[in-house]
This record gives C-alpha cells, sequence and structure tokens, in this order.
C-alpha cells in the first residue's frame, strides 16, 4: 500500500513539475487581438471557399466571415488600420470591406446610392459617408 503511495506521489510531483505554470506572456492590446483574430478568421476564409469562384460573395457564406462580423464595431477601426497599413490585400481587402459594412449596418448602395466595386473605392468613399460610424 506504502508502494502504490509512494508511486503516486512521485507521478503527481512529475506531472506537477512538467506542466507549465507560467502564463504565457502576452502583451497584445486589444487591437492586436482583434487584428490577430481577424488575420486568422481570413487565412481560414481561403481555405474553405472554392478559390476559382470570382463571386466575392461566396466567401461571406462560412463561420470565418460570420466571426469577423462578430467581432463588432471594435473591429472596423482595426480592419480600417489593417487596410491603411497594407495588411490586407486582394479578396482579403474586399472581404474587410464588406466586414465593415455588416458591422455597421451600413451599406454605401443604399444609404448614399454610392457604388464601389474594389476595396480601393469602398475605403475611399466609408472615409467621408460612414452613416455617421464613431470609432
Amino acid at each position: 500500500m506504502k508502494k502504490i503511495f509512494f508511486i503516486s506521489m512521485c507521478c503527481v510531483i512529475c506531472l506537477c513539475g512538467c506542466s507549465n505554470n507560467e502564463k504565457a506572456n502576452f502583451n497584445y492590446t486589444n487591437e492586436e487581438q482583434l487584428e490577430k483574430e481577424i488575420t486568422t478568421n481570413l487565412d481560414q476564409i481561403v481555405e474553405v471557399t472554392d478559390i476559382t469562384s470570382s463571386n466575392p460573395y461566396d466567401y461571406t457564406k462560412n463561420d470565418f466571415y460570420r466571426n469577423i462580423v462578430k467581432l463588432g464595431k471594435d473591429a472596423v477601426p482595426v480592419l480600417e488600420n489593417m487596410y491603411k497599413n497594407k495588411k490586407l490585400s486582394g479578396v482579403n481587402a474586399y472581404l474587410s470591406a464588406l466586414a465593415i459594412q455588416d458591422i455597421t449596418k451600413c451599406n454605401l448602395h443604399e444609404e448614399y446610392n454610392l457604388d464601389w466595386s474594389t476595396a480601393e473605392e469602398f475605403y475611399a468613399l466609408w472615409e467621408d459617408n460612414n452613416c455617421s460610424f464613431k470609432k
């Protein structure tokens, strides 16, 4: 009985010694966390969507896109900064524009009769016509 107890205690001590009790040393700001979450989801969108599709709305029909939208209004300035800092391009830039519209519920065409077909056009229009969205 003592032998079993001794072996059990040794195992517990070994397991406790092997576990990492130190907290992860992440010093992310909220914006950095949001950017990381956005980037991760954008990467996943590309993985689950047929990349031969020329319809950017096909890229919005998955949980990863919805995850970005669910980040809420705090994600809007992060998406804007990612675009301005050239961290988004191609379909990801376009998806960021769609996400901003979905998050803010401010569709530029419906609100201002403004059409855009590229992320560049969206962000140029968004600067002046953002349905009074407050950051």
